[in-house]
């Protein structure tokens, strides 16, 4: 007996199926079969029975599982206390100048993708680095460079100091000029502008001390930044420098640039940034890049969709918390969608969710599976024993599905740009005025809450868990972020979270219910029932609360 046994035989006892445990351990399914047949042969044990649809535990075989598991638990408990695995070192160092925001970015996407080393960061490193991030123009020779990042150079001002449109250059002596001598640009603003050095108040040396002191309101600077500056900073505005710098300085390229020798290991690592070069060109910079004419809604879009998509741009399968997160982000984009119906074409709204929804469906396998596995262990702890391994698989294989992987990720970011392509546009006459369009959800979702106080349906529901989420986004949305949350805000986040809890105990009990009925299904299906009464009378003092006892008829 050794421990690849005990996970192999763990792996086919969990999965009901030693195909799909010989998937699940990226084996073949001898290995398997063998293993399973040794310990056995070892134990004199008959552990399945095997059937066309598949294993199931014998009752020796369910005692066995029970002390494989303990076991399996233990010797994982003991590698992670003693065993030390020696990673190679590589050496990091980060341009100085770049601001903490985008040396972050760019340490995680490295780190994300150099799991197999031990990465040493200095700011100031003592000896040439085996890597370094920074921008494309400032690469040292003999280093080969992988772009990760494109920003834009913008004017940055402090917020409320007026410019004349259209912009020129010369109107920024009007303010005291914030100097930035590691700037890139700095050349070509002093060959257009050669009084401006003289006409700085301040000469700084980074990225972060500039934009703090446009933030305190001490002069204007030209920086490169990303599509999330006004909501990292909300005291500043941008104004765009499109033709009055040439436009190849305009943008800049940030990334990683590796010593000769390192490349090919490092290249393998970042493969998806070379192999892809249209898909990044077309897809994740588009996400990157702002419209020059975009509303506020569009702006909170794409930078709820490049926030949630920064995980999956390293090119690792998603785990669950990540899709959790982009799942979250399309809810949030269909509730922003709303906002649009006083002001833009109805089909095209409707098309424009109908795409959304799909994304979110395509990853719904993962992440259900996930919340279903929690659920089951609570309930397994509520009745007297544990749930059977049999019954387990047997749920679990019922709410499983296609899973996110490696290769999955690029069809993610093409399709949540081909979102952003196709997003309504409100002109400048309704575009900060999106309180019909909230009125409208506020309405819809006080409706479904009376009617689900007055009736027992469960996809009553779920329909108003729906339009709830919706209604808290878009209240979240056009919350001043600077003012804590209101107590409507406070009280609508516990229901969207119980009307969650609901939904996921009325997932499991529809699988429960294909299942051939049993003593022990019938225990679970009566503990699910039980949880469910009890969490829609909870529900349903918070709709009070949000909606008012008059308006819900109760």
């Amino acid at each position: 007996m050794d421990l690849r046994s005990l996970r192999y035989f763990c792996a086919a006892a969990e999965a009901g199926s030693l195909t799909a445990a010989a998937e699940r351990c990226h084996v073949a399914q001898p290995s398997i079969s063998n293993a399973v047949a040794q310990l056995e042969q070892e134990f004199a044990l008959r552990l399945f029975s095997r059937s066309k649809k598949g294993v199931t535990l014998t009752p020796e075989g369910d005692a066995f599982y029970q002390e494989a598991t303990r076991l399996l638990g233990s010797a994982g408990e003991m590698e992670q206390r003693f065993k030390r695995v020696e990673r190679p070192r590589l050496s990091v160092a980060i341009d100085s100048s770049l601001a903490s925001r985008d040396s972050g970015y760019l340490l995680q996407l490295t780190a994300g993708r150099l799991q197999n080393y031990r990465l040493q960061v200095r700011t100031q490193p003592t000896q040439p680095a085996d890597l370094w991030l920074l921008s494309e123009r400032q690469v040292p020779d003999g280093y080969h460079f992988i772009a990760l990042l494109e920003q834009e150079y913008r004017l940055l001002l402090p917020r409320g100091w007026s410019l004349n449109q259209p912009l020129e250059l010369e109107q920024a002596t009007r303010y005291p000029w914030i100097d930035r001598l590691d700037c890139e640009l700095r050349s070509a603003f002093l060959e257009r502008l050669p009084d401006l050095a003289d006409h700085a108040s301040l000469q700084v040396d980074t990225e972060d001390l500039a934009l703090s002191l446009v933030q305190h309101r001490q002069g204007a600077t030209v920086m490169a930044v990303s599509d999330d500056l006004d909501l990292l900073s909300p005291a500043v505005d941008s104004h765009s420098l499109r033709g009055l710098v040439p436009e190849p300085l305009r943008h800049r390229q940030l990334g990683l640039a590796c010593r000769a020798e390192l490349k090919d290991s490092v290249m393998a690592a970042f493969g998806w940034a070379q192999a892809l070069p249209a898909l990044r060109q077309l897809s994740y910079t588009r996400l990157m890049t702002l419209k020059p004419d975009a509303d506020p809604l569009y702006q909170a879009a794409r930078q709820r969709v490049r926030r949630a998509l920064l995980p999956v741009v390293t090119g690792t399968p998603p785990d669950a918390d990540t899709i959790h997160q982009l799942r979250v982000c399309c809810k949030r984009l269909r509730a922003l969608l709303q906002l649009y119906r006083p002001y833009s074409g109805r089909q095209r709204l409707r098309q424009l969710d109908q795409q959304v929804r799909l994304i979110a469906k395509s990853l719904a396998g993962r992440r259900d599976l996930h919340v279903q596995q929690q659920l089951i262990s609570q309930l397994a702890g509520e009745l007297e024993r544990p749930l059977s391994p049999a019954l387990n698989s047997q749920l679990l294989l019922s709410s499983s599905s296609h899973s996110v992987n490696a290769t999955d990720n690029e069809r993610i970011i093409a399709a949540f740009a081909a979102v952003l392509s196709d997003w309504p546009h409100c002109d400048s006459g309704t575009r900060d005025n999106w309180a019909t369009g909230l009125a409208r959800t506020r309405k819809q979702a006080r409706s479904l809450a009376r009617r689900a106080c007055n009736s027992d349906q469960d996809a009553l529901f779920h329909r108003c868990r729906k339009w709830t989420k919706y209604y808290l986004y878009q209240l979240e949305q056009l919350h001043d972020s600077r003012l804590p949350a209101s107590s409507e805000m406070q009280a609508l986040a516990r229901l969207g979270e119980k009307l969650g809890q609901l939904q996921d105990l009325c997932n499991l009990e529809a699988q429960l219910r294909t299942l051939a009925p049993d003593q022990e299904t019938e225990a679970l299906a009566e503990r699910l029932e039980k949880r469910k009464r009890r969490c829609k009378r909870r529900i349903i003092r918070l709709f009070i609360k949000v909606y008012g006892r008059r308006h819900l008829d109760v």
